[in-house]
């Protein structure tokens, strides 16, 4: 990579193909019963425990989902996050290690920005809306007496 905005655009366009290949892929599973049997879905589980234990379930199938296509990526296209910024004092396995961390934690900013759910963020969207309490007084007055603007 010549530049900064090489090594951004490298980890942005990277970063989208994993979130869409893992939503993907989760999706397409989620349509079989046997994977809804190991991983349901969260807001499919009424009790609160369960539906803590299916999130925690889901968020870790998604992580790992998106570091083995991380890692198959760095490897394919021998991507070297530390080494394209011109620092040249990193080991390489530890500079493909960082390459890794850097695509996963691009693909879940990614999913932020695009606003998509994933498993990742699946809780917050099973949280039922509370309803908004207003508390405080209300004075209505009667002005019958009033006369009504002109027209």
């Amino acid at each position: 990579m010549d530049s900064g905005i090489q090594v951004a655009a490298m980890i942005v366009i990277a970063s989208f193909v994993i979130d869409r290949v893992t939503g993907g892929a989760l999706f397409v599973l989620s349509l079989f019963d046997g994977w809804n049997r190991i991983v349901p879905d969260p807001a499919t589980v009424d009790d609160p425990r369960l539906r803590l234990a299916a999130q925690k379930r889901a968020t870790i199938v998604y992580y790992v989902f998106v570091a083995t296509l991380a890692i198959v990526l760095v490897y394919t296209f021998d991507i070297r996050v530390v080494e394209a910024l011109g620092i040249n004092w990193a080991v390489e396995t530890s500079d493909r290690l960082f390459s890794v961390l850097v695509l996963m934690g691009g693909s879940d900013q990614v999913a932020a920005l695009l606003k998509t759910p994933h498993a990742g963020k699946a809780l917050e969207s099973t949280r039922k809306a509370q309803p908004i309490e207003v508390t405080g007084k209300l004075y209505l007055e009667d002005r019958a007496d009033r006369t009504p603007p002109p027209r």
